[in-house]
């Protein structure tokens, strides 16, 4: 069991702090757009902003264990980071807009399904694009 998780590690990792920082999203969208009643869409951008936040630094510790290596590395490697974490919200942004205001369904079940698509995107950006070994 030891030697199937060491192989897949990474993976799994992800996926542990990936819920986490969608609980990190979730929980914060819903609180700004349900409690607040904040519009969904800005409610969605500042839930974003929180999870960025708590999906940088526990991505480069946690998942894929990048090494500090210097201050203008570490400016680099963050603006690649939210770069493409920018890319992503671009596309959940178009699909709340889509499935809610053309669609018609409720913003708090797409946020849900957007989670799933934006996880998967974001995994790629990070190990390909973002935490590159040295």
């Amino acid at each position: 069991m030891y030697r199937l998780f060491k192989k897949y590690q990474e993976i799994v990792m992800y996926i542990l702090i990936g819920v986490c920082t969608t609980a990190v999203s979730l929980v914060s969208y819903f609180i700004l757009a349900n409690l607040y009643e904040v519009h969904y869409q800005a409610a969605n951008v500042a839930s974003w902003v929180f999870s960025v936040m708590f999906a940088y630094f526990t991505n480069k510790l946690f998942v894929f264990k990048s090494e500090y290596a210097g201050i203008k590395e570490t400016m680099i490697e963050i603006g690649k980071f939210v770069l493409c974490r920018v890319s992503s919200l671009m596309i959940e942004i178009a699909s709340m807009i889509f499935f809610v205001q053309v669609c018609g369904l409720d913003d708090n079940s797409v946020k849900l399904m957007d989670q799933v698509i934006v996880l998967i995107i974001n995994y790629i950006f990070s190990k390909f694009l973002v935490f590159q070994k040295i």
